[in-house]
């Protein structure tokens, strides 16, 4: 009760602290140590591809507490962070390859956190910090909002919103894109990688809405649990597809003369590959589908 109704209002922003440079897949292998001493715990530790981190007041922050035990010695905070920074919390904003600063990291020099803030007990993080990662990754019961902006909810359209529409992103691109002196979408082969990825994302929507259906489920994770992985990889292959279809000009991002989009699909292109990291990358995804769901061996 003390933290929901303002993350609903955005009174107050929240990050998120997992991913450290020698735990991204492998998230159990945390380092960062919350030592315990009386009612507060005092943390030291780095965390790194931090996003909101310059709007974010608290963090949730997966810390090892135990170090005999990987997964078990786990445990889950909640942190004021606005207050530290520049005292027990140094941040380094992270400049990636199109010039933006969207992460950050942190180095923790005694933190000090009040037990108040441990979630469902000391050691139990590693269940918080699976139940999170679920939501993140669109497979949580709630299903809208998820973190990251996306979600598996089916949408409702009205007959306002479908008068509103225009044709696909795509098609209307090549309309714009010359090629040869001729709009790119004369162009056979690119009509048809078009019609590909309109196919996809058709199969993917069409996926998820039968996700909705018990009758039509065969296994009750399997669609939530790809969710993340499909999405991320239609959305960057659609980048991909319209960067070919732009040519050299997708590369104008700040110039007085703008693609023909209007828009930068090159920047989204180099952007989506976060996508496809984030909140698991699609190999340890792939893994996930391939052990839990159709029951493989464990990779090695």
């Amino acid at each position: 009760t003390r933290f929901i109704p303002k993350a609903l209002s955005g009174e107050e922003i929240w990050c998120q602290g997992f991913s450290e440079p020698n735990a991204g897949s492998d998230v159990a292998n945390q380092e960062t140590f919350a030592e315990k001493k009386g009612d507060h715990f005092v943390i030291n530790g780095q965390k790194v591809w931090t996003s909101l981190w310059d709007y974010a007041d608290w963090m949730i922050l997966l810390t090892r507490t135990d170090r005999s035990h990987k997964h078990n010695g786990l445990t889950y905070f909640c942190v004021p962070v606005a207050p530290e920074l520049g005292k027990s919390m140094e941040l380094r904003p992270l400049i990636n390859v199109n010039g933006g600063a969207d992460f950050a990291e942190e180095f923790f020099k005694d933190l000090t956190v009040h037990e108040k803030y441990v979630i469902d007990g000391v050691g139990k993080g590693w269940s918080v910090a699976l139940t999170t990662l679920k939501h993140e990754r669109g497979q949580g019961e709630f299903v809208e909002p998820v973190a990251g902006g996306i979600s598996t909810a089916t949408k409702v359209e009205s007959e306002a919103d479908k008068a509103a529409k225009v044709e696909p992103p795509l098609v209307a691109l090549a309309r714009k894109s010359l090629r040869y002196g001729k709009p790119a979408a004369d162009d056979p082969v690119i009509r048809d990688r078009i019609a590909q990825q309109m196919v996809r994302e058709k199969g993917f929507d069409e996926s998820n809405r039968r996700s909705a259906v018990k009758g039509l489920v065969d296994h009750p994770m399997r669609i939530p649990m790809q969710f993340k992985l499909v999405n991320s990889e239609i959305a960057q292959d659609q980048a991909a597809l319209a960067v070919d279809i732009e040519g050299i000009s997708a590369s104008l991002r700040n110039s007085p003369n703008p693609s023909p989009s209007g828009t930068s699909w090159g920047n989204g292109y180099i952007g989506s590959f976060g996508m496809t990291i984030a909140a698991g990358t699609s190999e340890i995804l792939r893994n996930q589908l391939g052990e839990r769901v159709l029951n493989l061996p464990k990779s090695k």
